[in-house]
């Protein structure tokens, strides 16, 4: 595993590509479709610093430019909600949030600060906005920090609940952000047990139902699948949970480990029924899967362990996790095939996207993190570089 602790943890809870809440309001199930999107993209060195930049439009081919972007120390963390940007400094518990201007511009900057908690920052991949008036932060794994991002004030810590501290003499673990989901009076998040090296995981979840106005806990949903840390919407409400890179490393190694699976919620249930494990096995041709999203015409990519790529030698976790042995499958809205996406190559396995302008990128960065190239992934299962831009471009947020 990666040993710099910066980057274990973007690799652990790094952006799911549309950041922030995969809120669908009760009785309309289509999503909003975003015309533009904020981009952040972060410069490794002995000085790390992200850029963020609006883009009205998909590139078309070529790099793109960073000069006009804001610049920021550190990893700094970046979040979407409406036409609102929120940056969150990589060095200070502060969070920025600015207007976004129809030519592109951030505006109107404020600053909602924590520095009463103790936090050395406030990574947006620990925030869930459920509306306009109430946002939670996550704090450790079973807490939480209210706040008001209209006001930009906060209310202060909420006492949650949560699951058992400890499963198995493993500690537990918090799904973040490309794990929560907002879905009517509810925010739905995943929790999970495993060892500290994020590799041994114990064979069951959690779904923790919270209320959406209080923050308190109204249930625990047992979820038969190990290290749930993904989520997202389809169009007719139902909820898919899978894994993230890290629970893949052991199933792949280990044949007596607990397998990574995924899960379907019917929507407006609040209990995983007989048939709620998708078997993906039978459509890829193996149980080696990780991060199923489903997308907004109801078809999803899922990525692949492609194991007659891996290096002929003794292999590692590392290897699993964050080597391009990967493939990106898409499986058909009905679920009844899938198929390679064509013109893609191999990835690792946490790739990150977004649907912008009726189109799906993803984002797939060199293995020194200096370069991350964008691909247009078409709904006929085929792929185009469609740019690329400097440095690890693992955050993108769509905006209208």
């Amino acid at each position: 595993m990666i040993r710099n602790i910066s980057l274990t943890s973007f690799f652990l809870f790094g952006f799911l590509g549309a950041c922030g809440s995969d809120e669908i309001p009760e009785g309309t199930p289509e999503l909003p479709l975003a015309r533009r999107f904020a981009l952040g993209t972060t410069i490794l060195g002995d000085a790390p610093a992200t850029y963020v930049r609006v883009l009205s439009s998909v590139p078309e081919g070529g790099v793109v430019s960073l000069e006009s972007a804001r610049e920021y120390a550190g990893f700094a963390t970046i979040a979407a909600r409406d036409s609102e940007l929120f940056v969150s400094d990589g060095s200070s518990p502060r969070v920025r949030r600015y207007s976004v201007g129809s030519d592109d511009s951030l505006a109107d900057e404020t600053v909602v600060a924590f520095d009463a908690y103790g936090l050395p920052s406030v990574p947006l991949y620990t925030n869930v906005f459920v509306d306009a008036e109430h946002a939670y932060v996550q704090r450790e794994q079973t807490r939480r920090i209210a706040w008001n991002p209209s006001a930009m004030t906060i209310q202060g810590e909420v006492a949650t609940g949560g699951p058992e501290v400890v499963r198995g003499g493993k500690p537990v673990r918090a799904g973040y952000d490309r794990s929560m989901v907002v879905r009517g009076g509810d925010i739905l998040q995943p929790y999970y047990w495993s060892d500290a090296d994020y590799y041994a995981f114990d064979a069951q979840s959690q779904i923790a139902r919270y209320d959406r106005d209080s923050g308190t806990l109204l249930e625990l949903i047992d979820a038969p699948c190990p290290g749930l840390d993904v989520a997202s919407v389809a169009p007719n409400g139902d909820v898919f949970f899978s894994n993230w890179v890290f629970a893949a490393a052991a199933p792949a190694l280990d044949a007596a480990a607990p397998k990574t699976c995924t899960l379907r919620l019917r929507a407006g249930a609040n209990v995983f029924t007989e048939d709620a494990r998708i078997d993906l096995a039978s459509l890829v041709g193996t149980e080696d899967t990780v991060a199923y999203r489903v997308l907004r015409d109801g078809s999803a990519l899922v990525s692949v362990l492609a194991r007659e790529e891996l290096p002929n030698r003794e292999l590692t976790p590392a290897d699993i996790t964050g080597g391009a042995y990967w493939r990106l499958f898409r499986v058909a809205e009905d679920g009844s095939s899938a198929a390679p996406v064509q013109g893609l190559p191999l990835i690792a396995a946490g790739y990150y996207m977004v649907e912008v302008d009726e189109r799906t990128l993803v984002f797939v960065t060199s293995a020194d993190y200096a370069t991350t190239t964008v691909y247009d992934v078409r709904s006929d299962g085929t792929a185009t570089a469609q740019f690329q831009v400097t440095g690890w471009a693992y955050q993108v947020v769509p905006l209208p």
